[in-house]
């Protein structure tokens, strides 16, 4: 029994305790790097929301100069509830809280083509570019997870907004192809198919819509 103790003590107890050393030190230093990280990303969150503000404060002054009418008036209204969407999503402390989807949605709702005063397009593409790609991102996770649940309609759904806020995401445009194919809707099916090879000629998603295209037939 000592002799079982006195390997243990000398041992086995120290190698236990140099792994949770490591195991801890290793801990520290992943924390320290996503603090770091999100600092980062919070510092320039934080930037882009005071250049917007300031784009915001240069708005409000045009528009006070501009002489509005009833159309211009709703678009810019559209416009500052769009924004305070962004503001408030922007403001939360954890960036991955971020709802990216609501921020696109609301900037959506504007048409940049009735924005005449330079500054609104300004704050619209910024926020615009802050929002469309990252929100297609997660409705494409989103769709795909219907689209694995066999809930077509609703990956339709989102796969479409998707391709709306990123016309470069590839993967909704092929899986908005493969729900049409797989509701028997081979016209629809055969559409988004040719987007992919005829747009992304050199991807995989175009060798797989070549493949779907040949069993139609």
């Amino acid at each position: 029994v000592a002799i079982g103790i006195g390997v243990v003590f000398f041992l086995i107890v120290p190698t236990v305790k140099k792994s949770a050393m490591e195991e801890a030190k290793k801990i520290e230093i992943e924390y320290s790097e996503n603090m770091s990280k999100q600092t980062q990303q919070l510092s320039s969150i934080e930037k882009e929301n005071n250049d917007l503000k300031s784009e915001i404060g240069r708005l409000e002054k045009q528009l006070e100069e501009y002489e509005v009418n009833e159309v211009d008036g709703e678009i810019y209204e559209t416009l500052f509830a769009g924004i305070q969407i962004y503001l408030e999503e922007m403001a939360k402390p954890n960036a991955n809280e971020i709802d990216y989807v609501a921020i696109a949605d609301g900037i959506s709702q504007v048409d940049p083509e009735q924005l005449e005063i330079e500054e609104a397009k300004q704050i619209y593409e910024q926020i615009k570019s802050a929002s469309f790609e990252k929100a297609s991102g997660l409705l494409y996770t989103e769709g795909h997870r219907e689209y694995s649940a066999r809930r077509y309609d609703e990956t339709l759904e989102l796969l479409t907004k998707s391709y709306q806020y990123d016309p470069t995401n590839v993967s909704a445009i092929y899986f908005i192809g493969r729900s049409y194919h797989q509701m028997g809707d081979l016209e629809d099916a055969t559409t988004y198919y040719e987007i992919v090879i005829e747009e992304f000629p050199d991807t995989s998603r175009a060798r797989e819509a070549r493949s779907r295209l040949n069993e139609i037939g």
